[in-house]
């Protein structure tokens, strides 16, 4: 084998190896997109969520508010 064909021979198997670690890599990066999907979906569901808490947390501390309001003007009036 003359040098030309060992540099040939060489150079096939580097770009072999390369393409093999391009194929991991893409799919590394297939892979990492569709889980950060998936947790930003998840976020999303949480957000929406923790607002509908929020909102339910304040409108029940409203209506307490609002319910012992009456309730001390009904005791003023009947006391």
């Amino acid at each position: 084998m003359d040098d030309k064909d060992w540099r040939v021979t060489k150079l096939e198997e580097a770009h072999e190896k390369l393409d093999e670690r391009t194929d991991e890599l893409e799919k590394f990066k297939y892979t990492t997109v569709e889980r950060l999907t998936t947790i930003f979906k998840r976020l999303e569901t949480l957000e929406s969520s923790n607002k509908w808490v929020s909102q339910s947390f304040f409108y029940l501390i409203l209506s307490g508010v609002i319910g012992a309001v009456f309730f001390l003007f009904q005791w003023l009036i009947t006391g």
